[in-house]
């Protein structure tokens, strides 16, 4: 699965699970990143099911307990798309 990364000037970068524990493993430091688990988009309808994750370095040994993932609906009118509701939110 992909995951999206956002640097301090906000570009997002595709990077694989493994390049991300990689860079947390290197600096040491956990990484926050965005997940996009899924899409599937139908005409001018789209689902989306994103959320974010954490990569957190080897060497700490520690089990995570989190993130968060949401099911999203987004409309395509005029152009450009819409948020239209968020189907389920899941946390943990």
């Amino acid at each position: 699965m992909t995951r999206a990364s956002v640097s301090a000037a906000q570009d997002f970068v595709l990077r694989s699970e493994e390049q991300l524990q990689e860079q947390a493993d290197k600096s040491n430091m956990t990484v926050y990143f965005i997940v996009i688990d899924s899409v599937e988009v139908s005409g001018t309808m789209a689902e989306v099911v994103i959320g974010v994750d954490l990569a957190i370095p080897s060497q700490e040994h520690a089990g995570k307990l989190c993130c968060c993932t949401a099911r999203d609906r987004y409309e395509r009118a005029g152009g450009e798309w819409r948020f239209v509701w968020r189907k389920s939110e899941t946390c943990s």
